[in-house]
């Protein structure tokens, strides 16, 4: 059974685009329990996914992305956004609702999801549970490693580096190639709430830099406390998120997984979330400052790229590129 809609709660839920922050700040007590009536799955099942993202902005329901995540009955989108969301809705028991649901979930979407939730907010315990995935199809094994590289590097635990890249793979910027200055000036943001639980586990302040990229801007946001560590143990030292056109959202793109390579060096890995490897490299430390080189790994539309940087007391002072172009996709070989 459905219902006319609430206005406001309408016009969001209806909107192309995501709403805005300032406009869900002004829904009321009814409008927001009109939303969770449609997130709990009771009324209008179409608007679903979109009540839970606009309550994730607003005050997280675990309870709700729990009972999605958790709903056999549901489409399996409504199953992967529960646990995006419950992972990002900082609950208290995030990490094992995703671990009792990846034993039991069976669809690939959803299994990458929960994989995904277990890399922003697990520990120690998911460790075993995804290193067991190994004899999964390629996609989910391969996913559930980087989780599991990411869980560890977070903790500090040796042993879970990702695979090193191949000489053969890497993309360097050709000799001939102009280098530019990606840094620009960004707006001061008064604390991490602005990437929306989605900071990996890293502490982000205020204080971050903002580069573009071809026709994107970037926020690269630095983790002091992992900062200080990056000579002795593995460390996610910072990540990289992605502004979006069209309400100038931030979302995590990119994790900087850096561990120690001995004299005063660190291994650098950017890889994306989803565990693909977008740069590698390494970082030397001298007193307060660091400075690091990166070159771009090959992926499908990738550039031939190298950048080069400066962190002078957690702050990202310099960055230069020096870009080439798109490599080829290659296609496929005829049977």
């Amino acid at each position: 059974m459905t219902y006319e809609l609430r206005p406001m709660v309408a016009a969001m839920l209806r909107g192309e685009h995501r709403a805005d922050r300032d406009a869900i700040g002004e829904l009321g007590p009814a409008d927001t329990g009109e939303l969770r009536e449609i997130a709990g799955g009771t009324v209008h099942p179409e608007y679903r996914i979109k009540a839970m993202a606009l309550l994730a902005e607003t005050a997280p329901e675990p309870d709700l992305f729990r009972t999605a995540l958790r709903d056999d009955t549901a489409d399996v989108t409504v199953r992967a956004a529960g646990a995006t969301w419950l992972s990002r809705s900082a609950a208290p028991h995030a990490e094992a609702d995703l671990l009792s649901a990846l034993a039991n979930e069976s669809e690939s979407v959803v299994r990458h999801k929960i994989i995904a939730g277990l890399a922003r907010v697990g520990g120690e315990d998911a460790l075993p549970v995804l290193s067991d995935l190994a004899g999964s199809d390629q996609n989910v094994a391969s996913h559930a490693a980087f989780a599991r590289s990411v869980i560890a590097y977070r903790a500090g635990i040796t042993g879970y580096e990702p695979p090193a890249t191949g000489e053969s793979e890497l993309l360097p910027a050709p000799e001939y190639a102009p280098a530019s200055q990606a840094l620009e000036t960004v707006e001061t943001i008064p604390d991490g709430s602005y990437l929306s639980g989605d900071t990996y586990g890293l502490i982000v302040g205020p204080s971050v830099a903002g580069l573009r990229c071809g026709g994107r801007q970037l926020v690269v946001a630095i983790d002091l406390t992992a900062l200080a560590r990056l000579l002795t143990t593995p460390t996610v030292a910072a990540l990289v998120a992605s502004k979006a056109e069209s309400d100038g959202s931030l979302h995590t793109s990119m994790l900087v997984l850096c561990s120690p390579a001995g004299d005063n060096t660190a291994r650098v890995a950017v890889h994306r979330t989803s565990g693909t490897p977008a740069f590698t490299g390494s970082a030397t430390v001298s007193g307060t400052s660091i400075s690091f080189q990166l070159t771009a790994v090959r992926a499908p539309g990738a550039s031939r790229a190298t950048i080069t940087g400066t962190i002078s007391s957690g702050s990202l002072e310099d960055l230069t590129v020096s870009a080439g172009e798109a490599v080829p996709k290659l296609s496929p070989e005829p049977a």
